[in-house]
């Protein structure tokens, strides 16, 4: 499974990011292109401990969300946290170029983290490894940018 600490996925996702038109139409959901954007650099955020998450309670035990987050293909119109869904709780939005690269920024410097960073816990699924918070935030910026054709 790809992840964000490898350099060879990270540069695909970056270059993707790069490739998008703020003309993108989305494929599934609820969020326009610049909320999607932003969407992806708060779960960026939270991972690098720069912004706090509330934990979320689930209706299904842990293992089930795990064997979801990482096992399984996501489905289109997943409900996410309350704090960084940009439809229900939007954020004021910066233009097009400065979301991008406020994305391409905040995973670059998820990619350098040190070995022994301490890593927050999940909202919904708390504790993870290092090993697992690199291949879902790959997967989280693959799922969203395939909603936008990139």
């Amino acid at each position: 499974m790809k992840s964000l600490f490898n350099d060879g996925d990270k540069n695909e996702i970056i270059a993707r990011i790069q490739n998008l038109k703020e003309e993108n139409v989305r494929q599934w959901g609820k969020m326009n292109i610049l909320q999607m954007l932003r969407h992806q650099t708060e779960v960026m955020q939270i991972a690098l401990g720069e912004m706090e998450a509330e934990k979320v309670k689930m209706p299904f035990p842990n293992f089930m969300i795990r064997l979801m987050l990482f096992h399984m293909k996501w489905p289109k119109n997943s409900p996410t946290i309350p704090q960084i869904d940009q439809v229900k709780n939007p954020k004021p939005l910066k233009d097009f170029a400065s979301e991008k690269n406020d994305l391409i920024s905040v995973i670059n410097k998820f990619n350098l983290l040190p070995l022994d960073f301490k890593f927050p816990a999940h909202p919904v699924i708390g504790v993870m490894t290092r090993e697992r918070w690199g291949k879902h935030q790959w997967r989280h910026a693959d799922w969203h940018l395939n909603q936008f054709s990139a």
